[in-house]
């Protein structure tokens, strides 16, 4: 089940601040553009947004979903 979303930009926002791209989110979450890609294809990645035909990551949900994903070790 997919999760919907609204997310508010403000007039002042800098949707380059608040979306990033698949490379840069692969970045910050330290693992490999081709693992998001998995992720997303299989539909168990975070929350990917189609602006304007480029795929974006919403930065807050980005960091939420791993921090939700992380489990501590034994």
């Amino acid at each position: 089940m997919k999760r919907e979303t609204m997310v508010e930009v403000d007039d002042d926002s800098n949707v380059e601040q608040i979306f990033v791209s698949r490379k840069q989110a692969a970045k910050i979450l330290g693992v490999s553009v081709r693992l998001l890609e998995d992720l997303a294809r299989r539909r168990i990645g975070p929350p990917v947004y189609d602006i304007a035909g480029s795929l974006r990551y919403h930065r807050i949900e980005l960091v939420e979903w791993a921090r939700s994903k992380v489990r501590r070790a034994a």
